[in-house]
């Protein structure tokens, strides 16, 4: 049908109405575009309009599915409610929680994408599900959500400000909460062109405001906690490179007294504890979770085991190829779903499907050693199959039975790779073994479920109130053993007043106690120089020697082939540091056996660099073999003194770490030191020992220095091995002097206990008869001069160096012996 034709004589045309003009004028367009032939600018056009449509459907999915978090606050009812004690929640400024929800558009790194908008509505619980019509009892479907895996930082928030032993008052409170949701706040950065100071930026922000807060500065933030949303190895980068993964938030001074709760935790931060993922499962009710727990004891189940999950080509031989080909030729025993074919980042109905109906699920190791699919695996009834120990072990210690055999199989990896049949192993196990293992987690269930912040759940704890028990007991028990400690008495001596000249008997009992003690410190001395020629002689064997050798080269050869040397101060020097280099030197081995085996299959740690970090007197380094080494370089007034070396090794990526060889002196207890700290706090070993060392080294050099600067009057000179015990005399006057030291600990560099005693070598009758005794007390003494104590030459060694204090008493002694002998003993 042909377009009606207008010519110019159209308006001598009768008037007719608007509507009729807005048509024809309408119509006069499109006659003059077709005219003209410009058919390319109505497609543009119509592509633009479309392109803008899409945009504005985009931003505008979050305002009507992301309501602001609530304030339901209700004060506790009870005090047996809050046995733990209460928890405060901070207003953080907008731009670090509630701005980023807002415009939660910006969050994703793909500017096409709108799962995060998605992902943080209702609570962090994410879009209700669909699609499970069939699958789960149809009043249950209202109760599941495809919960994004790194929603955790909200849903805390959520459900902390409804909590029941939340309080508004600072002075009560056992915990502060940071609600700062860091994880989002990185997430963008974490990809592409974007810089160091970008992954921080917020982070800094945050911190820079909560130090201000007079709860934190109570205690420098050692009873504050926060949530961590994603792994927490996003959060450890170690330098300010823009090619480095993460922020270094947990590695920032000010959070090194923070608890963090986080889905994966380092296993050597004592700070750091691990919570369940967010499953699609948040029940309203404890009927809820009855049905649930009921629904999978009585599945029935058609498939031994089965795999989720999509291979990573980029690695070569990689373990989810392996388990996925493994799963494809036992098609008979093992369901399998491809997540490269199917959706499953958030959850999938046939995921539930394919868990529900298996006895055993496969979990290798996911962006970490754990994984978000292992609760999901769990959720369904299913007995999560793990190939990593560190999926498990020191993982979710306030949520999962310690003993992970109740629940779970462990096959290692490179048994696997080596022949290992999955499914031998798991046709062991008896049907009364397998259901015996899943009524073990229907019990536990509840411990990993995130209920909604207005559920009902009876006396039944779900995971965010053991997480919150588990914070708020750690606190309170903080707390308790900071009030319970003693303030330590000083059990430095006072200082003695001059005495007068004339003593009584109790001075006379005290001073022939006091030679006493003297007498037998020197005849122990003796034995100690005997056993000290037998020892020096020991360590001047040669294997003796072949080991501070061998070591010496070998941390020069590693310092030589570092890629970068790192300075840190006190507060950059901490256990999470620590666990990083540890874990930089068991994945540099495991990287090694790989290659050597053929495996180069990635691990989640950053590229392994050669790094050595120095931190006061201590160098650590990398050495091969799965060992650290730290060289503990002492010094004395400023220069530099013998270095000793200690090297620490772990045999596994778990295990705790032992002390493999040093050369440290024998007669210094690290041993000791090993059995008290190492195996529960490596970095207060590794301190301790560099503490010790350091301390010997002062006190063996300060009476080094007195013996080269006053040799010819220091005499009969006696000391113990690690110089904490040391005797001297100084017999250059006509009275002789003695100098008894002992240090309080062999951490101490200042004497604690200080005798100094002048004894009268001359003295003539007159000065005896200056003495008043009986007849009885002058027996008692016989001829024995009588020794007086010089009560400023002991101050001076209590609060000076040695040969400070050295000098200290002699530039004074000829004085204070002639006030104490008059002039008529120095005719």
């Amino acid at each position: 049908m042909m377009l009606p034709s207008f010519s110019n004589s159209d308006h001598h045309l009768p008037k007719k109405s608007n509507t009729q003009d807005l048509r024809n004028s309408t119509f006069s367009l499109i006659k003059s575009l077709f005219s003209l032939k410009n058919c390319a600018w109505i497609v543009l056009t119509i592509l633009i309009q479309l392109l803008i449509v899409v945009f504005l459907n985009r931003a505008s999915l979050w305002p009507s599915t992301l309501p602001a978090i609530q304030d339901n606050f209700q004060a506790p009812s009870h005090e047996k409610d809050c046995e733990f004690g209460t928890v405060y929640v901070y207003d953080l400024p907008p731009v670090l929680n509630k701005e980023l929800i807002e415009n939660c558009q910006d969050l994703d790194p793909w500017p096409w994408s709108s799962k995060y908008c998605s992902a943080v509505s209702n609570g962090g619980f994410g879009p209700s599900a669909t699609g499970l019509d069939g699958i789960v009892p149809e009043n249950l479907i209202p109760a599941w959500y495809w919960t994004e895996m790194y929603a955790a930082e909200v849903i805390y928030h959520e459900r902390i400000l409804s909590y029941k032993c939340r309080t508004r008052n600072l002075d009560e409170a056992t915990a502060f909460y940071i609600p700062f949701y860091v994880g989002l706040a990185v997430g963008k950065y974490l990809w592409f062109n974007h810089t160091a100071k970008d992954r921080d930026r917020h982070s800094l922000i945050m911190l820079n405001w909560v130090k201000d807060q007079p709860s934190w500065k109570r205690t420098n933030g050692s009873d504050h906690f926060i949530m961590l949303g994603r792994l927490t190895w996003d959060f450890r980068r170690l330098h300010d490179s823009d090619t480095e993964w993460g922020t270094s938030f947990i590695y920032m001074p000010l959070m090194k007294n923070v608890l963090h709760l986080t889905v994966e935790r380092s296993q050597w931060d004592e700070l750091e504890f691990s919570v369940p993922y967010p499953t699609a499962f948040h029940p309203r009710s404890q009927s809820d979770i009855q049905q649930w727990q009921s629904f999978i004891r009585a599945r029935k189940r058609s498939s031994l085991f089965c795999f989720v999950g999509a291979t990573r080509k980029s690695f070569k031989n990689d373990f989810r190829g392996l388990l996925m080909n493994y799963c494809k030729n036992e098609s008979d025993f093992c369901r399998l779903v491809d997540c490269s074919v199917t959706h499953c980042y958030d959850g999938a109905p046939v995921i539930l499907k394919t868990f529900l109906d298996s006895d055993f699920c496969l979990q290798p190791k996911g962006d970490g050693f754990t994984r978000r699919s292992t609760f999901d695996c769990m959720l369904s009834g299913a007995i999560p199959v793990y190939f990593w120990e560190g999926s498990f072990k020191d993982q979710y210690q306030w949520h999962l039975p310690g003993a992970a055999e109740a629940y779970s199989v462990f096959i290692d990896n490179n048994g696997v790779r080596n022949g290992t049949d999955i499914r031998s192993v798991l046709e062991r196990y008896s049907r009364e073994e397998v259901n015996k293992m899943r009524e073990t987690i229907i019990d536990f269930m509840p411990k990993f479920l995130y209920s909604s912040s207005n559920a009902d759940l009876g006396s039944v704890k779900d995971a965010f109130d053991i997480a919150m028990d588990g914070v708020l007991r750690r606190f309170m028990e903080q707390k308790r053993s900071a009030s319970d400690k003693e303030i330590p008495s000083n059990k430095c001596s006072n200082s003695i007043k001059e005495r007068p000249f004339a003593m009584n008997m109790e001075e006379v009992n005290f001073v022939q106690a006091e030679d006493a003690r003297l007498e037998t410190t020197r005849a122990r001395f003796s034995n100690v120089l005997k056993r000290h020629g037998a020892l020096t002689e020991r360590l001047s064997r040669d294997s003796d020697k072949m080991v501070f050798e061998r070591l010496q080269r070998e941390f020069e050869a590693a310092r030589a082939s570092q890629t970068q040397e790192i300075w840190l101060d006190g507060e950059e020097w901490n256990d999470g540091l620590l666990a990083t280099v540890r874990e930089r030197v068991h994945m540099e081995a495991e990287r090694k056996a790989s290659q050597l085996s053929g495996d180069t299959t990635a691990l989640p740690v950053l590229p392994y660099e050669k790094i050595t970090y120095r931190v006061g007197n201590k160098m650590i380094c990398c050495l091969e073999g799965a060992r650290i080494g730290i060289q503990y370089e002492t010094s004395f007034a400023g220069e530099p003194c013998d270095p000793y070396h200690c090297v620490l090794e772990s045999k596994s990526f778990l295990e705790k770490m032992t002390l493999l060889e040093h050369t440290v002196p024998f007669f210094l207890p690290i041993r000791e030191a090993e059995n008290d700290f190492l195996s529960s706090n490596a970095m207060k070993f590794i301190d301790h020992v560099g503490d010790l060392l350091q301390a010997f080294v002062d006190r063996r050099e300060q009476v080094r220095l007195i013996k080269e600067l006053y040799g010819n009057q220091v005499g009969e000179l006696y000391n113990s091995l690690p110089y904490h015990m040391v005797e001297f005399v100084l017999d250059d006057f006509d009275c002789k002097v003695t100098l008894s030291l002992k240090y309080a600990d062999l951490l101490s560099i200042v004497p604690t206990e200080v005798s100094v005693l002048v004894w009268p070598m001359h003295q003539s009758k007159k000065s005896i008869s200056a003495v008043t005794m009986t007849r009885k007390e002058n027996e008692v003494l016989g001829s024995q001069p009588i020794p007086t104590r010089l009560s400023y030459a002991e101050d001076a060694l209590r609060t000076m160096s040695l040969p400070e204090a050295y000098a200290e008493i002699v530039l004074n002694l000829p004085q204070v012996l002639k006030e104490i002998y008059p002039q008529q003993y120095f005719a």
